[in-house]
């Protein structure tokens, strides 16, 4: 009873049945953005083949058992998560992920301490994320701006893995007769 009346939250089922699950997200990368954006919730699956790409640069690994052990062996995601795929991912994940890719290293807590939780909360100091707690599932389109702020950020400190692509001036508009 104390702990309801203290406000903590209590902690959120993970268990999709397997007939709701998603199909597994396309490998390409505009392809799997389009698809993050129409899912409910953000996978692992995709949440891990997104933050590889901001972190390296480059497209993941096919097989997700070695993006996940790739990701894991970097640092980039705790070495107790071991997720299913289609296991959606909490505020707390995405952040760790998010915070470890882009290098933000700035709270005590953060540093010390390395939980998740407190990613968030840096993520949020930062910017890049919305104040929310951070038991909550991510939903997609969320994670894409989680992902395009998270850019951003990079890119304005030159942390980037790759170059960022000047597109010029929008086309002029053709008038039609």
């Amino acid at each position: 009873m104390a702990l309801l009346l203290s406000g903590c939250a209590a902690p959120q089922r993970n268990d999709t049945p397997l007939a709701t699950r998603p199909a597994p997200p396309p490998r390409e990368n505009a392809l799997l953005v389009a698809w993050i954006a129409d899912q409910p919730y953000v996978t692992a699956e995709a949440a891990c083949r997104c933050v590889w790409r901001l972190w390296k640069g480059t497209d993941a690994p096919e097989d997700y058992a070695s993006l996940l052990e790739g990701l894991r062996a970097a640092g980039i995601v705790p070495p107790h998560w071991n997720p299913a795929p289609t296991d959606r991912v909490r505020r707390a994940e995405a952040g760790y992920m998010l915070a470890r890719a882009i290098g933000l290293e700035r709270g005590l807590n953060w540093r010390l301490l390395r939980l998740g939780r407190y990613a968030w909360r840096e993520l949020i100091a930062a910017g890049i994320a919305r104040p929310s707690g951070e038991l909550g599932l991510v939903r997609g389109g969320e994670f894409l701006g989680l992902l395009q702020r998270s850019e951003r950020w990079m890119i304005q400190r030159g942390r980037a893995a790759y170059e960022h692509a000047e597109l010029g001036p929008p086309p002029e508009e053709q008038t039609q007769h």
